[in-house]
């Protein structure tokens, strides 16, 4: 019996989820030690705190363009009420 071929995102898919749960497991085996799980703990907490700071970065850039794009419209509705009235 010949197993149809799977679409080409699911291989990839498959072959990516299985090379992250064997570096889960490598990571799991070296965190069993007290200090390597102390040294992943503060890592971990401080790849938070970058990913925090970097989604923040990233609110601000928004409201700045969401401010921008307000005051254009203004300016927009400004210009469109000089004109028909």
């Amino acid at each position: 019996m010949v197993r149809p071929t799977p679409p080409v995102g699911t291989w990839r898919l498959g072959l990516w989820a299985q090379r992250v749960g064997q570096l889960l497991a490598q990571l799991a085996h070296v965190a069993h030690k007290r200090p390597a799980r102390q040294a992943l703990h503060i890592f971990l907490i401080v790849l938070g705190f970058c990913v925090q700071g970097a989604l923040l970065l990233a609110a601000g850039y928004l409201v700045d363009l969401s401010v921008s794009l307000m005051e254009l419209w203004a300016e927009l509705a400004r210009k469109h009420l000089e004109l028909t009235l």
